[in-house]
């Protein structure tokens, strides 16, 4: 495991241990109602996980919906990303579903307007999301899942 430094909020290795768990959210005011929108390590606190992001078998199971909740065909993992870590949280709260919806609408818009071979596109553009260096840009991850189901389909027809 790497040791943990500065600006590596985005780096998986350290990725379990790098959010604040939404303490400072607005809507999450009082002891007895905060605990609702933790997230994270905050909201994990000593549940064992099964879920790894540095696991390729778990990052398979992952899917995401257009709303950009987070997701896994897996029981486990799937009770890891909304229980344990609670990664689909009240937006009243935390804007990560929002936020990873945001990331989405991006890249489908400039898939599109690139222009021509839509399967060309995607492969460029997942080039691109694989590629990036740490720190990596937030929410990656429904970028390249998106791009993959859509070269997966692309190939097809």
């Amino acid at each position: 495991m790497k040791a943990v430094t500065e600006n590596q909020g985005l780096n998986y290795y350290n990725m379990l241990a790098v959010c604040s768990g939404n303490e400072q959210a607005p809507e999450a005011d009082g002891r007895r109602h905060k605990k609702r929108f933790f997230t994270c390590d905050k909201k994990r606190e000593d549940a064992t996980l099964k879920v790894n992001p540095m696991d390729q078998a778990t990052i398979d199971t992952i899917y995401y919906s257009s709303d950009g909740a987070i997701r896994s065909v897996d029981r486990e993992i799937d009770h890891d990303l909304n229980t344990h870590l609670n990664l689909n949280c009240s937006f009243y709260a935390v804007t990560l579903p929002k936020n990873r919806q945001a990331v989405l609408e991006e890249v489908q818009r400039s898939v599109v307007e690139h222009g021509g071979d839509i399967l060309h596109n995607c492969i460029t553009q997942l080039r691109l999301w694989e590629q990036e260096s740490d720190p990596k840009t937030p929410y990656i991850g429904i970028a390249i899942w998106w791009l993959k189901k859509q070269i997966q389909i692309l190939s097809k027809a």
